[in-house]
């Protein structure tokens, strides 16, 4: 349990972090590999990143098949989700729900905008942040968009990247300015 109260601190504080840069600053700055000699892909990632992007698309096709169990199957049973369309969320019967009811939209659908994967120390802990747009039919057949910024928080346990914590909001509009 020590462990898990030092990973929560340790995680709040990275999540601050990547708040704070996420939105302001283009992906290729933000991907800090975990050595200073990790190789990198051919698209600029580490080995280490292509997997934490690879569990953010498993979560992004979970979405996309409007599949609650799958979604949920890919969260530490102690997360916690500030989600874009409700509050926080912090039991798995919740999460559960939370995806029961999100999936239930018409054409749901989610597409990253931007991603910013970092690995961090032994490279057991994650984050991925950045923005992402969700979609779906709404009234009078009108597709809604909902671009949102986002972070994924993830803790590698077994070999498997498992999200611990989640927070997801919506882009603010822009102000209108005086003329």
């Amino acid at each position: 349990m020590l462990k898990r109260s030092i990973l929560g601190t340790i995680i709040f504080g990275l999540m601050n972090i990547a708040m704070a840069t996420s939105v302001s600053a283009p992906a290729t700055t933000m991907s800090m590999p975990t050595t200073s000699t990790a190789a990198t892909t051919s698209n600029g990632y580490t080995a280490a990143q292509q997997s934490v992007l690879a569990a953010s698309e498993d979560w992004q096709q979970a979405i996309d098949a409007r599949n609650p169990k799958a979604i949920t199957a890919l969260y530490d049973p102690q997360a916690f989700f500030y989600p874009t369309f409700t509050t926080v969320i912090s039991t798995p019967k919740e999460l559960y729900q939370y995806f029961v009811n999100l999936t239930q939209k018409p054409q749901l659908q989610v597409i990253y905008d931007q991603e910013n994967p970092r690995v961090y120390g032994d490279g057991t802990v994650a984050i991925n942040s950045g923005l992402y747009t969700f979609s779906y039919m709404g009234p009078q057949h009108k597709t809604v968009k909902v671009p949102a910024r986002f972070n994924f928080v993830y803790l590698k346990e077994n070999g498997q990247w498992m999200i611990v914590e989640h927070h997801s909001s919506a882009v603010p509009e822009k102000q209108k300015t005086k003329h």
